[in-house]
């Protein structure tokens, strides 16, 4: 039976806009005068690999700033609101227990000592990884990796979650397991997951953001989807085929 988070402040409301961004490395145009703006609820970026999708998530989480355009969270810039960050890859100190790795990364998030124990024990639980806290992060499998990482980008309550290609690199019930656990995520839940793969977004995203060559080429809400009587797959590649 799956667990629903019980803590409804774990994420809180929030706002993600982009506002005519466009970034380029060495010259090279990577996004090219992006807007959109989405709310509450699973938003999905889907683009083929080298479309700009991470080149978007390391936007609004402060790693990199625009040529142009503004990333703004909650009508203040990215860095005033504390973002839940799930990298595409990520190297984890392989010697640190599970348990030890929450703890040190719920200290830098200045989280209060006495609420610490209980934030990286309501992380595992949710994760499933409770029977695990005591492991070395280099004996987990690819997929509790996986989910240890989409654990510390939920904990402390960020205002905005963003998952960079969340089930990346993991076999068909590895994928499966990663979107049963983000299912769990609060309605009131603000997240991006960028994905190349239509069936993690379709199963996921009310909203669906197509990123093409850099560009934002269609929006497509789920009620539209169904309505047009075609699969999210078959709408994707219809509007990258115009685009290009």
């Amino acid at each position: 039976m799956q667990r629903r988070l019980r803590d409804p402040k774990l994420l809180v409301l929030s706002v993600l806009r982009f506002d005519n961004v466009s970034y380029a490395y060495r010259h090279r145009p990577a996004l090219t005068d992006i807007s959109f703006e989405i709310g509450p609820g699973v938003t999905g970026l889907l683009g083929v690999n080298g479309a700009g999708k991470s080149t978007a998530l390391r936007l609004a989480v402060g790693e990199l700033r625009p040529v142009s355009g503004a990333v703004e969270v909650a009508d203040r810039p990215v860095g005033a609101v504390q973002i839940g960050y799930c990298p595409q890859s990520v190297d984890l100190p392989k010697q640190l227990r599970v348990a030890e790795f929450l703890d040190y990364l719920a200290w830098l998030r200045k989280i209060p000592k006495r609420g610490r124990q209980s934030t990286v024990d309501q992380a595992l639980a949710w994760a499933d990884l409770g029977d695990r806290r005591g492991d070395r992060i280099g004996s987990l499998s690819g997929g509790m990796v996986r989910r240890l990482v989409i654990a510390q980008a939920v904990m402390g309550g960020p205002g905005l979650l963003l998952l960079d290609e969340p089930t990346t690199g993991l076999d068909p019930e590895q994928r499966a397991r990663i979107r049963a656990l983000l299912a769990r995520l609060p309605a009131a839940a603000t997240v991006l997951i960028s994905s190349h793969i239509v069936e993690d977004i379709e199963a996921l995203a009310a909203t669906t953001l197509v990123l093409n060559d850099g560009r934002l080429v269609r929006r497509l809400e789920a009620a539209e989807i169904t309505a047009s009587g075609q699969t999210l797959e078959e709408l994707f590649l219809s509007s990258i085929t115009r685009a290009a």
